[in-house]
């Protein structure tokens, strides 16, 4: 049986003891660690599966059965954890669960039918090196769990543009032959980029093996795989970006554009995951990659279906450039508002070009019984993005300047209250003529408004309102239903205002009034007769004139 405490599993100073005493005493080396960082935060708890111990670790070991026994017992600096009655045991280089099997193999030797567990209690301090680009390089004391991360945060993190430059670099010689190149402008380049190499971080081990760590890639993306747990004795060193390394720049529909060092073998996947990944709208057939030829200066286009390629290993080179482009109108919110008379209001989607008024309607649970079709339209708002040069030159001048055609013109584009489109509801939905079934555009609006069987009689009768419309009566029979015309009417200059159109008719004694539709009978004009006869006066006062000048000549 194995326990695994984790509450209780934290770097503490013993009560009188010295801390530089305690970290001698658990690690060899002349050189005095710094930057003791506190008690362990764990991000997880310890598997004690990989958890491989050594020296400085405490385990609590516990004993039951033929042998009752419990003893804290730390690990030594010869990798030996002593148990008194049982005997020492190799645990430095081991895991947990590694020594609890050999604790109860040698357990059961001497004492059978005892069982034993062990637990971690206290993780161990060690000793790194960090060297390099960092503000602060130096020997830390970290805990057995930190990571390379916690080591760069003791550092104080990665020397600044201004103070790597003082440090002694290595072929710090500017290549002119690559800072002529075409679009590359090397000084810029050189100010404007983080000196560490983030990409390059060294990890030396006490074997004498090395690991290289990609820690941008850790920064950029979280990947913990790119932030290793560091290990007793590491020698970690940050160097400075190799100047004639070159360059990855990822451009379009990504979700974190950037242009970053290149190390040798970086394949496009790779990239792609440090920009964040790609977006939802990015065209992954047509990924370019523009790659400089030897000489330099002149460059060639490699086109990258990423989706046949998904899975192969594209290996990149020093400054290629990655275009992703983007779909066009990728899923573009493209809606209409339908009003009034169907089952369902609201706003729905439709495919713009594609989508028709019947589909939509149909999309709304239909037509409700008080649809009135004779009245129903679509605003096409869209259209108001559209200028009309016409009006709005008119809208500048005054209607003296204008001639009739404009003022014509003018009048009646100012009573459109919104651009509607031509159509016929009733023809579509009872006559089930096709050629009005319209395709729809975004920001359409359906308004289909309920049917009233009435007709507005307005202006100068005697008891304007609404009157119930009976089929085949007209405007007589509707002005006579408000009291009949009112003593200033103006009945020769009457109008029919139609519900559907919204056209202004002169009718006719056997013009039928349709629903909705609206009686105006304006009011006659007051007479000045002082102005009137003063007109008349000049008009023969000018007949009198050319009388005379007639008679003169002759």
């Amino acid at each position: 049986m194995l326990l695994l405490s984790v509450s209780s599993l934290a770097i503490c100073q013993p009560a009188g003891i010295d801390l530089n005493t305690q970290v001698n005493e658990q690690l060899s080396g002349n050189q005095k660690p710094t930057g003791y960082p506190g008690p362990a935060v764990l991000e997880k708890p310890i598997n004690p599966e990989f958890y491989v111990l050594g020296t400085g670790d405490v385990l609590e070991f516990r004993a039951w059965g033929r042998l009752e026994m419990q003893q804290v017992v730390t690990i030594g600096p010869d990798g030996y954890a002593a148990i008194p009655t049982v005997g020492e045991i190799n645990a430095a280089g081991k895991t947990v669960n590694e020594v609890n099997s050999t604790l109860q193999s040698m357990i059961s030797r001497i004492y059978p039918h005892s069982e034993v567990s062990l637990r971690l209690i206290k993780v161990r301090l060690m000793k790194v090196l960090i060297s390099g680009a960092v503000r602060e390089p130096g020997t830390y004391v970290i805990s057995a769990v930190d990571r390379l991360s916690e080591l760069i945060k003791l550092a104080q993190g990665f020397y600044e543009p201004e103070q790597v430059k003082d440090l002694p670099v290595m072929n710090r010689t500017v290549d002119k032959r690559r800072s002529s190149r075409s679009n590359f402008d090397y000084e810029e380049w050189l100010a404007g980029e983080p000196f560490p190499s983030k990409r390059n971080v060294s990890i030396m081990k006490l074997d004498g093996s090395e690991r290289r760590v990609d820690y941008l890639r850790f920064i950029r993306t979280g990947d913990s795989n790119y932030n290793p747990i560091l290990s007793d004795g590491d020698q970690v060193h940050v160097p400075i970006i190799d100047k004639e390394g070159g360059r990855i720049s990822v451009f379009g529909s990504v979700k974190d554009p950037a242009e970053f060092e290149y190390i040798q073998g970086d394949c496009l996947a790779d990239v792609i995951r440090i920009c964040g990944g790609l977006t939802e709208n990015a065209l992954l057939s047509e990924i370019k990659i523009i790659r400089f030829e030897s000489d330099h200066d002149s460059t060639r286009e490699i086109a990258v279906d990423f989706i046949k390629t998904y899975g192969q290993k594209i290996e990149l080179k020093a400054d290629d450039r990655i275009f992703v482009r983007e779909q066009t109108e990728f899923r573009l919110k493209h809606g209409v508002t339908v009003e009034g008379e169907v089952n369902f209001p609201g706003v729905y989607p439709i495919v713009q070009y594609k989508t028709t008024l019947e589909e939509i309607v149909k999309t709304c649970g239909g037509l409700t019984n008080q649809a009135d079709l004779q009245r129903a339209r679509v605003i096409r708002w869209s259209a108001l993005e559209y200028e009309d040069p016409e009006y709005e030159r008119l809208k500048k001048m005054s209607i003296a300047d204008m001639n009739e055609m404009e003022y014509e013109y003018f009048k009646t584009r100012s009573r459109e209250e919104a651009p509607a489109v031509v159509v016929d509801f009733k023809k579509l939905f009872v006559d089930n003529e096709k050629s009005q079934n319209i395709f729809l555009q975004d920001q359409d609006e359906i308004v289909i408004p309920v049917q009233l069987p009435t007709v507005n009689v307005t202006g100068n009768v005697n008891r304007p309102g609404l009157v119930s419309w009976i089929p085949g009566k007209t405007t007589d029979y509707y002005v006579e239903k408000t009291g009949g015309y009112s003593w200033n009417a103006r009945i020769s200059k009457m109008r029919l205002i139609r519900a559907q159109t919204g056209t202004w008719i002169k009718p006719k004694k056997n013009t039928p009034v349709e629903i909705g539709d609206t009686i105006f009978v304006p009011e006659k004009q007051e007479l000045n007769y002082w102005q009137l006869w003063k007109d008349l006066m000049l008009v023969v006062s000018q007949i009198a004139t050319v009388v005379i000048v007639v008679q003169t000549v002759r």
